[in-house]
């Protein structure tokens, strides 16, 4: 399963709750076919980034270590092109967003916009 994969192998999986985020998902868009732009997308080398430094924005990097398509060092990565950038982990958070680590995401979203 997918959603399986894109949650990283640390936290539970709650089937469930990705089925209904799935299903609403499909709902919105009134369709099951695949959106096919990421596919389409061309990859972007790690070199890409100088203008990430005009950057000006307080701005809050948030590294999943268990992102099975942007791992760590992605996120210090571009913490480190931007000027001021924090950056934040939450322990075994992957690629998806499941309800488990919400919590934790919003506290560091708040305090990030709580220091301008």
């Amino acid at each position: 399963m997918a959603g399986r994969t894109l949650a990283g192998d640390a936290l539970p999986f709650d089937a469930a709750e990705f089925r209904r985020y799935e299903e609403r998902a499909m709902e919105h868009a009134g369709t099951i076919v695949q959106p096919t732009a990421h596919a389409l997308a061309t990859p972007v080398a790690l070199s890409r980034g100088t203008e990430l430094r005009q950057v000006t924005t307080p701005t809050l990097v948030i590294q999943a270590p268990k992102d099975p398509l942007n791992p760590p060092p992605h996120g210090r990565h571009l913490a480190g092109l931007i000027p001021g950038a924090r950056l934040a982990e939450i322990p075994g958070m992957g690629h998806a967003l499941p309800r488990v680590i919400h919590e934790s995401l919003a506290e560091l979203i708040c305090s990030r916009a709580g220091e301008e």
